[in-house]
């Protein structure tokens, strides 16, 4: 695969990468090992090129209002 430079190549390899999870691919086969190089060209491309904002101290207290009745306590059995 090419590596990628645009919006574009970022959709079509999102695509891809989502037909190859879908696939569900045998470990060491070469659609997994596309898949991995695909996951590490779009994690390169997104890190240089989408810049995601810092949460505002409000949206900070309301995530972790909502991941509260999720998370266990480390008194409680497993």
């Amino acid at each position: 695969m090419k590596a990628i430079s645009n919006p574009e190549d970022h959709a079509q390899a999102l695509e891809r990468l989502e037909e190859l999870m879908i696939a569900d691919p045998t470990i060491g086969s070469g659609d997994d090992q596309e898949l991995e190089e695909l996951a590490l060209k779009i994690e390169s491309y997104e890190r240089e090129h989408i810049r995601i904002p810092k949460p505002t101290a409000e949206e900070m207290r309301l995530f972790r209002s909502e991941q509260a009745p999720h998370q266990k306590h480390s008194s409680e059995p497993t």
